[in-house]
């Protein structure tokens, strides 16, 4: 326990100040809220509570108490999806342009964005709460009496709307190939990003 303690302690550290770094990297820039920066804000506030939630796992005595807890599941899936989705997601809209020459579907990759943002809190802020209601990780079956129904319930409608936001991708990414004439990059700096990848042609 105090292992765990430790290093989620130790770890919350560096997390804290790449979050800064993010953050910073957007001052004075010309932020513009294409789905790229869209992918990347929601990953920003998400990948933050899930790092919020981590300090609450370095306490050792709460760590021994939520451990084997659904408020365990909700942190890892605050930091891998939020984390790693997210942060995949931003990159594959912003440089799709560069290998394939034509830009994705701004409309409907933001509705992939927010389904994914939405549905994402909608499924696993109430695990959180479940956790400190006791309820713990590979569950089978419970205790109606229990209060727990309403928060799985939540929790299952936010599932849906991420496979929405999924399904939404694929479509995105059809409807992109179809119209590909309309979004070719003819510039190779479909951002205007100016960064050195954008100075050769897609």
């Amino acid at each position: 326990n105090a292992v765990f303690g430790i290093m989620t302690a130790v770890i919350a550290i560096p997390t804290g100040v790449k979050i800064f770094n993010w953050i910073f990297t957007m001052y004075r820039g010309r932020v513009r809220l294409t789905t790229p920066m869209q992918w990347f804000m929601g990953f920003v506030v998400l990948f933050t509570i899930g790092g919020v939630t981590g300090v609450v796992l370095s306490v050792p005595a709460a760590d021994y108490q939520l451990h084997n807890s659904l408020f365990l599941v909700a942190h890892f899936h605050n930091m891998i999806v939020s984390g790693v989705l997210f942060g995949y997601f931003a990159g594959l809209a912003f440089w799709f342009p560069k290998f394939f020459g034509f830009r994705l579907s701004e409309r409907i990759g933001s509705w992939a964005v927010w389904s994914w943002i939405v549905g994402f809190v909608l499924a696993f802020m109430p695990l959180y709460i479940l956790g400190f209601m006791g309820a713990t990780r590979r569950l089978d079956h419970y205790d109606a009496s229990l209060g727990w129904q309403g928060l799985f319930i939540v929790a299952g409608v936010g599932a849906l709307i991420i496979a929405i936001g999924a399904v939404l991708q694929v479509v995105q990414l059809i409807v992109s190939v179809r119209d590909r004439r309309h979004t070719l990059d003819t510039t190779g700096d479909p951002w205007d990003g100016r960064s050195l990848e954008w100075m050769t042609s897609s």
